[in-house]
This record gives structure tokens, sequence and C-alpha cells, in this order.
């Protein structure tokens, strides 16, 4: 990784010839995230390795954290994705929650290369598609030909004023723990 000549920007490198820069500004995304309570075993069973631990959010609780996106303006494509993941810390600092991915299914290749090589996240290639029609949005996501997903809800456009949000994402990147910083803008 090296520091362009533009001292907040820092350049990766290429993937099929698109220059990976940092921080990536998303321009135009649609999201909803979707949250669960589930028993807390279960979930500490999906998260791998040893340097992260599942926030206990009640008494033999933990938080499963579904997202949906459709990026529309991105650096790295129009795709859309599926963030599956559990809401973790790294082990010893429950101040610092963020969420852990268990998997991401999106529907681009060069995504998938750039979420795994670049950022550790566990991305795949899947049958991923959003539909508008009205007032409602459908995603349907198919892995090895069976579904897997499907989720309606109505579409909400806000009025409201953006407020910034910062939050962390976990992962291993070449079996190495990793965060991702984010901040987001949303009504």
């Amino acid at each position: 990784m090296s520091t362009t000549g533009d001292t907040d920007r820092t350049h990766w490198g290429q993937i099929d010839g698109v220059s990976i820069d940092f921080p990536m500004v998303v321009d135009d995304m649609r999201q909803l995230t979707l949250t669960f309570t589930v028993p807390i075993e279960p979930a500490r069973a999906l998260l791998p390795g040893d340097a992260f631990e599942v926030v206990e959010i009640a008494p033999g609780q933990a938080m499963f954290l579904v997202a949906l996106v459709d990026y529309v303006t991105n650096p790295w494509g129009d795709y859309n994705e599926v963030n599956l993941g559990l809401l973790a810390h790294p082990v010893g600092q429950p101040e610092r929650a963020g969420a852990f991915v268990y998997r991401m299914p999106v529907d681009q290749e060069f995504t998938m290369k750039a979420g795994n090589q670049v950022l550790g996240l566990p991305k795949t290639v899947e049958d991923l598609s959003y539909s508008y029609s009205g007032d409602q949005v459908e995603v349907s996501l198919a892995c090895d030909g069976d579904e897997a997903l499907t989720v309606r809800f109505p579409r909400v456009l806000t009025e409201e004023a953006p407020t910034t949000t910062q939050t962390i994402t976990y992962s291993y990147l070449d079996g190495v723990p990793t965060e991702v910083p984010l901040t987001i803008q949303m009504g």
C-alpha cells in the first residue's frame, strides 16, 4: 500500500485494471439493515478464530445482522450485496463493538476479488437480485441454484438530512485479524 500525492488517499494497488484507493467514497447506495436476536452459543459457533468475541446483548443472546445493499454508484462498480454478520468485538475490548462479517454474497466477480484480497471479507459470487416495483423492493438470493433468501419490504425515501455514523467491520485478512472503519451518511 502506498500514499498518493493527496495525503488523505492511500493506493492499495489494482485488481483487473481497477485502481483500489482509500478512503473509498460510495456516492449512491440503497440499504436496509435487519437485526435479529439469536441464541449466543450458535452465534459463537459461527465466529472463526480466537481474535473476536460475540457481544452478549442480553443473557444468552447475541445479535445477528443482515444488511441488504444495492451499490448504485461505487468505485468498485454497481453491484448488489447481502452482508451477514454478528455484533462482535476484539477479545478484551467490549467497548469496540462492530460487525463481524460471517458471509457476504455479491453478484459480481470483481467485488468478490476486491473484498477478499483487500479487506479480507468473505465474499462469494451468487445469484443475487434487487427488484424495484412502485413502492416495494424485493431482494432474492440463490446459492447453488437453491433459494437461500427472499426479503420484501416497502421502498421508503427519507427527506431527513443525513447524519454521519461511524462503525467498524471485523474480519480476517490472510488469517490476520483486521478491521475496516466505515463512515456512512444516512437519512
